[in-house]
């Protein structure tokens, strides 16, 4: 033992000049100190993580392509908040309402079925929040000039099958046969329509080659897909109903505050973007 040094002594080492005995000392509080502001950090992190919240939302088949646009837009605006949506024919989707389906939120093709679920108690108070335009869709490889003659190619023989929705269910089906009806074709089509269970499928028909033409939804004809693979010609709204698409916010639902908040979103002007750029005409309030 260094007589200079005592009894602290016994526990320094002096390699190089330093006294190793406090580096290590200050060198173990460090580590502590880190380790304990890891663990802060790491709570901390865990505390402000946010949970995700889905609603389930029944659209009809007609809002696929522009319910895309939705789901990505809403998400960005609302964190934490996922939209998981469900296609079909609006009255097919209304009949699962009733049944108790675990709908969010209800957003059909009409106005027709969101008052029918209010009516019943199901859903809230109906909101319009755009109208749809009809069209007829050929593919491009089909040789239909479809821009030129309109409704009237239908009469082409080359037409063989004319694909609409079931107007029993789909609203854009009700529509394709008031169109043909006013347009004075229906008796000479009537034999060589085929009826799909929504205008999706429809559109599915035409593009398989199951059948030459379809009347189907404007907004889909503006995916990527089938504006690639067809030509559509926008049928004139004189011709059929005003396609109004309203929905309801479904009482059953345990995320009451988030479904309104959507469906207050969605009628409003961010919605409205979202919505034209999808092919529809929001609606003015």
């Amino acid at each position: 033992m260094n007589p200079a040094l005592g009894e602290r002594g016994r526990n320094l080492r002096f390699p190089g000049g330093r006294i190793e005995g406090k580096t290590v000392g200050m060198k173990r509080r460090a580590m502590m100190l880190l380790t304990v502001a890891v663990a802060m950090v790491s709570w901390g992190c865990r505390k402000e993580e946010v949970r995700v919240r889905w609603l389930t939302v029944a659209c009809a088949a007609s809002l696929r392509s522009v319910m895309e646009g939705v789901v990505g837009k809403y998400g960005a605006v609302r964190p934490g908040v996922e939209l998981r949506c469900t296609y079909g024919a609006s009255g097919t989707l209304q009949a699962q309402a009733m049944e108790g389906a675990p709908f969010d939120v209800f957003l059909g093709a009409d106005e027709m079925g969101p008052a029918a679920l209010a009516a019943a108690g199901v859903g809230g108070a109906p909101f319009g929040f755009a109208e749809g335009r009809l069209a007829l869709w050929v593919r491009k490889d089909s040789g239909l000039d479809v821009e030129g003659q309109g409704l009237r190619v239908l009469l082409d023989p080359r037409v063989k099958k004319v694909a609409v929705a079931n107007p029993e269910l789909a609203p854009y089906g009700r529509a394709a046969m008031e169109a043909l009806g006013r347009a004075g074709i229906e008796a000479a089509v009537r034999e060589r329509l085929v009826f799909a269970e929504n205008v999706a499928q429809a559109a599915q028909y035409v593009a398989s080659g199951s059948a030459q033409a379809g009347l189907v939804a404007w907004s889909l004809t503006l995916s990527p897909a089938m504006a690639a693979e067809g030509v559509a010609w926008m049928v004139p709204e004189t011709v059929h109903e005003p396609l109004v698409h309203a929905g309801v916010v479904m009482k059953r639902t345990a995320e009451a505050e988030e479904a309104r908040a959507f469906s207050e979103w969605l009628c409003g002007p961010e919605g409205g973007v979202v919505l034209r750029r999808g092919g529809l005409t929001p609606v003015r309030r």
